[in-house]
């Protein structure tokens, strides 16, 4: 063979392009060129939503319509309570709630029930104009506490999932304390080691457990971005020091399958398996 048909020939050229795709496969020019190429495949393809699924977002008409956001955890509570009326299988909702909801008004109540309560612990015998005030002091009191009426709606209902948020990042230590048994219950049992691991994670937020307590199950609400912002993954199941948890979407998935935590099997870096479903994931337990 000629030198000028050496360097002409077919596996030369495979040889040199190989070694400069292999160099450049790390660069972010490549990267790059790929998320742009996966967002224009996602753009161009073109699915049906299912029909047994309905979105209800939260949108300049209906804030028009029900008032400024936030909205009182009452009216969540009567929104629950028609999706139940309605025979609605699952309802994901995707608020936080790790506050209560307290106004300066629901904080007077209190003191005066605990003024009430007191003066009958106390012997103190009401009268006629006492137990007029006291019977308008309790009314009050159960219509202001929202979140007692959002937890027993929830209660009622008997399918509603709630999100918790873990914040990503190596744990330097150990956990402050447990968490609660709410949030335990949802923790994934049947993990086995694969090609990859889950996410770690240093802390957690979850909802008030007046209300967090009610619901069906428990899962994360986080992303991981990538480096330009985009959100095109999903971590199906996150680590907080020896415990695992799903993901909201894949606990919504699994009670829409009539299956919980103890049903989902996890090969970390490889697979999620719901029932007969196989998810398959990157090095990262990400969908």
């Amino acid at each position: 063979m000629s030198k000028a048909g050496f360097w002409k020939s077919d596996w030369f050229l495979g040889v040199v392009v190989s070694l400069v795709m292999l160099v450049l496969g790390g660069s972010d020019l490549i990267q790059s060129l790929e998320r742009k190429a996966y967002d224009m495949g996602v753009q161009s393809s073109s699915r049906t939503p299912s029909d047994r699924i309905a979105v209800i977002a939260i949108d300049d008409q209906s804030v028009a319509n029900l008032g400024r956001w936030p909205w009182p955890r009452d009216l969540h509570a009567k929104m629950t309570d028609l999706l139940a009326t309605a025979k609605a299988k699952v309802i994901g909702n995707t608020i936080f709630f790790y506050e209560p909801e307290t106004g300066a008004g629901y904080g007077y109540i209190t003191k005066l029930m605990e003024i009430i309560d007191q003066a009958a612990a106390a012997g103190v015998a009401p009268t006629a104009e006492t137990e007029k005030i006291a019977a308008v002091v309790r009314e009050a009191e159960g219509t202001l506490n929202t979140d007692r009426k959002l937890a027993e709606s929830y209660g009622v209902a008997g399918n509603v999932l709630l999100p918790i948020s873990f914040r990503l990042g190596e744990a330097r230590g150990r956990p402050d304390k447990p968490l609660p048994d709410f949030v335990q219950r949802n923790r994934l049992t049947q993990v086995a080691n694969g090609d990859g691991f889950a996410l770690p994670t240093s802390s957690v937020q979850v909802p008030v457990e007046m209300i967090g307590s009610k619901a069906v199950a428990l899962g994360h609400l986080n992303s991981y971005p990538d480096v330009d912002g985009a959100i095109r993954t999903e971590p199906l199941v996150l680590q907080y020091f020896d415990q695992y948890y799903p993901s909201l979407s894949l606990m919504i998935a699994a009670k829409s399958l009539n299956l919980g935590p103890a049903d989902i099997q996890v090969k970390l870096g490889q697979e999620v398996r719901l029932g007969n479903l196989r998810i398959p994931t990157d090095g990262t337990t990400q969908m």
